[in-house]
């Protein structure tokens, strides 16, 4: 199949195009990670496929308001107001 054609195929199947999907994934996965506290927040990162841990911090500032540290300090369920991966059991399980 063509590129195009994977990318009508995909955006018909999840309602979104394969960039901003794969972007929200990683970032759900990254929140839900965060839960677990000894885990470093840089580890997390590259684990969800962030190169560089201030690509990681801005990209998710930019998707939930405040920084994972600072999701990660304020409460047991981080960002528990604005991550919805926080509201669900688990997001890994999901993929």
């Amino acid at each position: 199949t063509s590129i195009p054609n994977f990318r009508k195929l995909f955006r018909r199947a999840t309602g979104s195009a394969p960039r901003p999907y794969l972007l929200d994934m990683r970032l759900r996965i990254a929140a839900a990670m965060l839960k677990n506290r000894t885990t470093p927040i840089g580890e997390i990162a590259a684990r969800c496929g962030y190169p560089t841990l201030p690509n990681f911090n801005r990209q998710f500032r930019s998707r939930y308001g405040k920084s994972p540290r600072r999701c990660r300090e304020e409460s047991r369920t981080p960002c528990a107001d604005t991550c919805p991966a926080a509201r669900e059991r688990s997001c890994v399980g999901k993929l």
